[in-house]
This record gives C-alpha cells, sequence and structure tokens, in this order.
C-alpha cells in the first residue's frame, strides 16, 4: 500500500532509486509532486509514470516502475 487516505509513501521509503544508476532524487521529487496532485485533486495516486531508470533511451530498458 503506498497509499492510506492522504498518508503517502513517497520517494526512497517507496523504492524509487532510479535501476541503473541509483539515482534517488528525481524519482523522489516526482513522486512528492504525484502525492501533492492527488490530495489537490482527490486523483488516484499512481508511480507507473515515474522512471524506472536514469537514462531509459540510451539502456532500452522500460521507462515505468
Amino acid at each position: 500500500m503506498i497509499r492510506y487516505g492522504n498518508a503517502f509513501i513517497i520517494g526512497d521509503a517507496a523504492g524509487l532509486a532510479t535501476l541503473d544508476m541509483g539515482e534517488g532524487i528525481g524519482p523522489a521529487i516526482q513522486s512528492g509532486i504525484r502525492a501533492a496532485e492527488a490530495i489537490i485533486s482527490g486523483q488516484e495516486f499512481s508511480l507507473r509514470s515515474i522512471n524506472k531508470y536514469s537514462f531509459p533511451s540510451l539502456l532500452g530498458f522500460r521507462k515505468e516502475f
């Protein structure tokens, strides 16, 4: 579970560091923005659109978590 009401698990706690470089600040910021948008709009909270790799196009990997 990544959401309980308006409590969210985001960033490193959600395991969002990229698989190729271990970079976590970009995915953490993106997940925080998505959590804020979900709170404001009441929309579903999803991490699917956050890149799984730092350089997916160069590596030919799938982009999302």
